[in-house]
């Protein structure tokens, strides 16, 4: 069965590969812990209503 994940994976690819990872400098590295210095990101959060189908949509977004 694991052969077959494994394939699976291979063809079709796994949802963390669509993450899209900042840049980042590490000031400071100790032991298993570093402290990391990203760039300015802009964040923006929405609200919807409506069943997981309708909130999903991409209506909701304005068109975009």
């Amino acid at each position: 069965m694991s052969f077959g994940l494994l394939i699976c994976f291979a063809f079709i690819g796994t949802p963390a590969m669509a993450i899209e990872e900042p840049k980042y400098a590490v000031s400071l590295h100790e032991g298993a812990y570093e402290i990391r210095d990203y760039q300015a990101a802009v964040a923006a959060e929405v609200t919807v209503t409506g069943d997981q189908h309708g909130a999903a949509s991409w209506r909701s977004t304005g068109g975009l």
